[in-house]
């Protein structure tokens, strides 16, 4: 069973860009013990230089969106994904070779992976099938499916990089999505419905010890690890604006990184820790920004007619 960090203060829903369904409380299985999955290794984190930054746009025309990626100063975009059909949500492998990416070009939502120049296209998923993220040692992908057969809304699952050995995580009545894979490979964080509203849980990288740590009736999801693992970046509505805020990894030390500066989504943070990338609203467009983690210097860092969003910082070694 899922532990709560605090007794829940009411079962408050608010009002949200992705509905749920079902809002149902529901146990939950560890993986067993046999299962090839999240090696619990707890190694030190090695930093990376800033790369690249891939970003989902709508600058392709023809109603899809696209892969691209561009210089840090927005600069250089160049376009990975051509293929019909959209394509959303890349994710960097830890070497910064290759990206994790979904796209429905098939007809529905599958996840592909390819090398960071858009070349060796391969899907590693079969179902219904989204966002995902590398493991640290990028032997494996964590991402959110529909149970097989489909009777649910999406679950956290785990596979090997080149779709085999996929393993469901949660078993949610509610919606399990967004997750990302700690930095020392021990845990995963993710966003659920669970609670009758969006919080942030965290597991262990084998499924056990789901925990919610943001325990807010506002939306909070979208979580992004802080390079060194000791941090997490997510959206929240808890100030009344879509924000950025950071915690400690247990859901401690909470602070507000854009205090309604801009309306923000999908926080990424810098390879270095030095910045958090994240998709802003502009007018009618979502664009792109950066931000540091102390909330100064934020920076736009596209400015054109199209919408920006999804990014992800490449880490160079």
């Amino acid at each position: 069973m899922k532990l709560v960090r605090r007794r829940l203060m009411g079962a408050l829903l608010c009002a949200l860009a992705i509905p749920a369904s079902v809002v149902v409380a529901s146990a939950h299985m560890a993986a067993a013990p046999n299962m090839a999955v999240g090696q619990l290794s707890g190694a030190a984190p090695q930093l990376s230089s800033n790369g690249l930054i891939l970003f989902t746009s709508s600058r392709s025309g023809g109603g899809t969106t696209q892969l691209y990626t561009m210089n840090a100063n927005g600069t250089g975009v160049t376009e990975l994904t051509k293929a019909p059909g959209s394509s959303d949500r890349g994710a960097w492998s830890p070497d910064g070779t290759k990206i994790a990416f979904m796209s429905n070009r098939t007809g529905s939502w599958r996840i592909y992976v390819m090398n960071a120049n858009g070349s060796n296209v391969v899907q590693v998923t079969t179902h219904l099938s989204r966002w995902p993220s590398w493991s640290p040692s990028g032997t494996q992908i964590v991402y959110m499916q529909t149970p097989v057969p489909p009777t649910g809304n999406y679950n956290i699952f785990v596979m090997n990089s080149n779709g085999s050995n996929q393993v469901r995580l949660t078993t949610d009545v509610p919606e399990d999505c967004c997750a990302a894979w700690s930095p020392t490979g021990t845990q995963i964080v993710y966003e659920s419905f669970e609670p009758g509203n969006y919080d942030i849980y965290t597991m262990n990288s084998n499924g056990s010890n789901q925990t919610d740590i943001s325990n807010n009736p506002a939306y909070d999801g979208t979580p992004s690890w802080s390079p060194t693992g000791t941090r997490i970046a997510f959206r929240s509505l808890r100030s009344g604006s879509n924000d950025i805020w950071t915690m400690n990894a247990n859901g401690t030390n909470l602070f507000n990184v854009t205090k309604k500066k801009i309306s923000a989504r999908t926080p990424d943070w810098s390879p270095d820790g030095s910045e958090i990338l994240f998709s802003g609203v502009v007018g009618k467009l979502m664009q792109l920004y950066t931000i540091t983690p102390t909330g100064t210097n934020l920076t736009r860092i596209t400015n054109d007619a199209y919408n920006d969003t999804d990014p992800a910082w490449q880490p160079v070694p």
